[in-house]
């Protein structure tokens, strides 16, 4: 079945009839070369919707339908109607300025990649952020998956991003592996089941495993006028862009009250049960020739049951042979999982749409334990099914729920593909979930679906779903840190933990092992039995295996257990450490203490002579130091296997001198002179001078010299003297060279509307007074760098300003002149009165240019008229190609007209003699008649004060086209004065 969303074009000056377009959840719509297209998954035929003016690199759908594709680093929204391509302009770019992968989420913003930056574009601020550098350069696609992102690279690797829960930064990837097609994979789209698509610039089109990039071709090529796909999108792409638990990180990602290891989502993994276990419950489906009996607890949203052949997509049968249930050999004929005679089956028939084929729920079970779910499976697909040359039939796919009582889903996971096998008899392989129930549920639903695709493939059959208690495997702690191999220095400590989140525990008794290898058995290590075991002093013969087994010294129905991971431990001797044995430095200098080693310490801290911790092997004890900092400093480092070394370095302050010297002034303009005077220095030439900036300098060797520069800049000049205590070993000042004002920058918009404002603002002019020189004569409001400017006459008028400072002036001539746009002109006519209960049509007479108005205050839109049926005051606002605006406004008065008047709604001007004038009929006497008619653009194409003439369809000479047409009305009843005015539409047929 396939299921589509209905989109309507606005009626349009209520002559147009109503358009709808049909997008449809199974399709591809792709970017084929400079075409816009879909490709039906159902058939896999490309069909070309319209020519684009670009070669987009990729292609986006937003949930709200709006088409969105990527050229030259520019961002343009797509009528997938016209072709029409419309530039997004953007309020920032944050280095952006290439991208080749697009993908819409849930909210209607954009993810852009490009090289390997990844980009997130806020629609509706139109504003850009970066988000992080990829670990692989993306090749031209991005989708979303349950919540993470795809991409695409280069080289058809998979590469799968998390992002944290604000979307603000990339918070993991991971490679997930090689896609196998023929050519390069420039798109790729997921729908909103999570299922993968891509197809390949050689026409391949093929499901993708999100776990490893294991790729199954299932049509090769496309059909239709196929040239290289560079994008793909679906209409429902954002709705797999989900919030999602990252584990560990103390946050509730995905905003369900529960964090981290509290959550389902942290509880809920693929795998089998591998230590102790007890079977709860099995599910065999029992014996018997032909169909059994339907399953029972299913939702109504879940496949039907048939029993009766050929069995159709999307319903499921209990059968002992699946051929039976097909009624032919494209199904294999095959016993069930454990080849019992006449053994039945669950065979599941899959449909486009996701479908639940098993619920079942359990009462009276454990929280806070581990449990497994395991289910055997096999394609039903004989191997001599054909889907075409050089393909496989689409493969199945099973996705665990776990609900509560209420049917609330708690977590979900889907297994992986389960594709055709070669056995004419069926290869059936076993399948499994491993999950742990929070502490205080005691019941729960296991919910099994197929959220594969239909069409050729995904059929397959479903035996022995087992229930089963699970002893969880925890993880071991050493020094507090997650391993399952250390490396311990001798004479360190080392502390074994093991990490019990998740899990619920009364009174836990624990038992530390050591593994023995003479005997191969492991043993209990003499008083190890507390949550902690420490090795106080560790040497080289406590290498070896350790793990812990935990069980509740409790009674009842509900007693846990748990045993750990197995971890290693290698024990080593210390490593080199090096440090600096004495150092000398002077006072107001930093003093920072210096160490190395080859190892990567996991604590590296020095103590002071006053007693003070200083963190890291090179730490800053002081940025200006002082005699008070004189002493030993001793260093405690822990290397990365927890050996600790003890080390020391003796540091000597002494006093500095009291050598300065001062500046003439804290400014000078060019070519003019600086003058120095040094202080505490007895002779001259015992010291060097320099400075920055090419300087020239006078009397280099006195305690006077005098600089000069030619380039104004901020420079700075050196003091330094030999062997005297000073700081870094010279003294240094700066000074600021000025020049003649720099001219700034200059911004504003370069068009503004009459009487309007506007601002200029210069920048980078540093402390520079301005003069603003503007042309035309406008109104100038501010000083400085920033003023408002109005002006009541439109033209081109140009921009300067002259730059006065202390070193000169500069007048600065703005390239770019301001352009003053005309206001537009809008007449509503004169204040009129309607006929009691009758219709008046407004056709603004505007300026040209005028592309938009508004009516009553509303916004703006392309509706050029308003129907009034009341006497009101009408208002409206119009605006042209600039947006500039203008308003106008008429009265309605009402009166009962008493003198009754026909207009025909449509005539034939073809002549026949019949119908061949358009004219008005009035019944009395009426004066000041005059009667108008216009096309349906607003353009009058004729008028007459005569009551007997009318309008015979000619406009310049040449028949008027057929269609819709606006007439208007006024006259004088005699019986009650006053202009009356109606309006109406009629149509022009032949």
């Amino acid at each position: 079945m396939k299921r589509c969303l209905f989109q309507g074009l606005y009626l349009l000056l209520l002559l147009l009839f109503p358009v709808f377009k049909c997008y449809c959840q199974d399709r591809l719509y792709v970017v084929n070369g400079t075409d816009l297209g879909y490709v039906d998954v159902s058939n896999d035929t490309y069909t070309k919707m319209v020519s684009l003016p670009y070669l987009f690199e990729d292609l986006a759908i937003t949930p709200g339908g709006k088409f969105y594709g990527i050229y030259s680093g520019a961002i343009f929204e797509i009528n997938p109607t016209t072709g029409v391509c419309t530039l997004i302009t953007l309020t920032n770019t944050v280095g952006f300025s290439f991208g080749n992968s697009l993908v819409s989420d849930r909210n209607g913003d954009l993810y852009v990649a490009g090289d390997n930056n990844l980009y997130k574009i806020d629609m509706t601020a139109r504003t850009i952020y970066f988000l992080g550098k990829m670990q692989y350069p993306s090749g031209g696609d991005l989708c979303f998956s349950d919540g993470r992102l795809y991409v695409a690279t280069n080289t058809n690797l998979l590469l799968e991003i998390t992002l944290d829960a604000a979307r603000t930064k990339i918070v993991a990837q991971r490679n997930a592996g090689q896609m196998t097609v023929k050519g390069n994979v420039y798109g790729i789209g997921c729908n909103q089941y999570g299922i993968c698509y891509v197809i390949s610039t050689l026409s391949e089109l093929a499901l993708v495993d999100l776990q490893d990039a294991t790729t199954y071709i299932i049509a090769n090529p496309v059909s239709g006028p196929m040239a290289q796909v560079n994008g793909i999108a679906m209409t429902d792409e954002g709705k797999n862009d989900k919030d999602i638990e990252i584990c560990g990180n103390g946050i509730d990602d995905d905003h369900n009250g529960l964090i981290d290891d509290a959550d389902m989502a942290c509880r809920l993994k693929r795998g089998a049960c591998t230590t102790e276990s007890k079977e709860l419950f099995r599910e065999d489906f029992g014996t018997g020739t032909g169909f059994g009996d339907a399953l029972t607890g299913l939702s109504s949203a879940a496949y039907q049951f048939t029993n009766t052949s050929p069995q159709r997509e999307g319903f499921y049968s209990i059968i002992n042979n699946p051929q039976l249930a097909k009624g032919d050999n494209t199904w294999k004929s095959m016993p069930d999982h454990t080849g019992q005679p006449n053994g039945r089956m669950l065979v599941i028939n899959g449909s486009v749409i996701p479908g639940e084929f098993y619920r079942k729920k359990f009462s009276g079970i454990c929280g806070g334990q581990q449990y497994a779910l395991s289910f055997s499976a096999c394609s039903v697909i004989s191997p001599t099914l054909s889907c075409g040359a050089n393909t496989v039939p689409i493969p199945s796919r099973v996705r665990l729920q776990i609900a509560d009582d209420n049917g609330n889903i708690l977590g979900e996971i889907p297994e992986r593909y389960i594709p055709v096998d070669p056995n004419p008899a069926g290869s059936w392989k076993s399948y499994g979930f491993l999950f742990t129930l929070p502490p205080n549920l005691s019941s729960f639903q296991v919910i099994l679906l197929d959220d594969a695709p239909g069409g050729c493939g995904n059929d397959l059959a479903i035996d022995d779903i087992i229930l089963s208690t699970c002893k969880p495997v925890v993880p071991i702690l050493i020094n507090k840190i997650p391993v399952n191999k250390y490396t311990g220095c001798v004479g360190s400590s080392i502390e074994f933990s093991v990490d019990l989140t998740g899990l619920t525990f009364a009174k836990p008794v624990y038992q530390w092992q050591k593994f023995d290898t003479p005997s191969a058995t492991w043993k209990n290590i003499t008083g190890g039995t507390g949550a902690t075991y420490t090795l106080g002093s560790a040497q080289l013969t406590d290498a070896g295996q350790y793990q812990v087994l935990i069980t509740d010294n409790t009674t009842g129905s509900c007693v846990g257990g748990a045993q750990s991971e197995i971890v290693d431990l290698t024990m080593k001797t210390a490593p080199v450490l090096t440090v600096t044995a004495a150092m000398t430095i002077c006072s107001g200098n930093q003093l920072q203490l210096q160490a190395t080693t080859t190892d990567v310490p996991t604590s590296a801290v020095w103590k002071g002579p006053d007693g003070t911790n200083y963190t890291g092997l090179n730490a800053v004890v002081t940025t200006s130091a002082a005699t008070k900092n004189t002493g030993d400093y001793i260093l405690n480092f822990t290397s990365s296997s927890g050996c600790t070394i003890i080390a020391t370095t003796n540091v000597t302050v002494k006093d500095g001198s009291n050598i300065d010297f001062t500046l003439s002034a804290s400014q000078v303009c060019i070519g003019k002179t600086l003058s120095l005077q040094a202080t505490g220095i007895v002779a001259d030439g015992n010291y060097t001078w320099s400075a920055a900036g090419s300087p020239t300098i006078t009397g280099p060797h006195t305690l006077t010299p005098q600089f000069s520069w030619n380039t104004p800049g901020v420079y700075a000049i050196q003091l330094a003297v030999p062997n005297v205590c000073i700081g870094n070993g010279q003294i240094t000042h700066s000074v600021t060279v000025n020049g003649v004002p720099a001219p700034g920058v200059v911004s504003f918009n370069p068009g503004v509307c009459q009487d309007d404002t506007m601002s200029i603002i210069v920048s980078g002019a540093g402390d520079a007074s301005i003069q603003w020189r503007i042309g035309g004569s406008p109104v100038i409001t501010g000083t400085g760098d920033h003023v408002i400017v109005k002006w009541s006459a439109t033209g081109i008028y140009p921009v300067a300003y002259t730059l006065t400072g202390s070193c000169g002036t500069l007048a600065v001539n703005v390239p770019q002149p301001v352009i003053v746009h005309p206001l537009p002109t809008v007449s509503l006519g004169r204040d009129t009165i309607i006929c009691h209960d009758a219709q008046f049509f407004i056709q603004p007479v505007v300026s040209e240019g005028v592309n938009s108005y508004s009516w009553q205050d509303g916004p703006f839109g392309s509706k050029a008229g308003w129907l009034a049926t009341a006497p009101s005051t009408v208002k409206i606002k119009v605006k042209n190609q600039w947006g500039c605006i203008a308003t106008s406004s008429i009265k309605l008065g009402e009166m009962h007209c008493g003198c009754d008047v026909y207009v025909p709604t449509a005539f034939s001007p073809n002549g026949d003699g019949r119908n061949d004038l358009f004219r008005p009929v009035v019944y009395c006497a009426a004066s000041k008649y005059y009667f108008q008619v216009f096309n349906r653009w607003g353009q009058l194409i004729f008028s007459s004060h005569n009551p007997g003439e009318g309008w015979n369809g000619m406009v310049g000479g040449r028949r008027a086209e057929v269609g819709g047409y606006l007439w208007m009305l006024e006259y004088e009843n005699p019986e009650q004065p006053g202009i009356i005015r109606k309006t109406g539409t009629f149509t022009l047929i032949l």
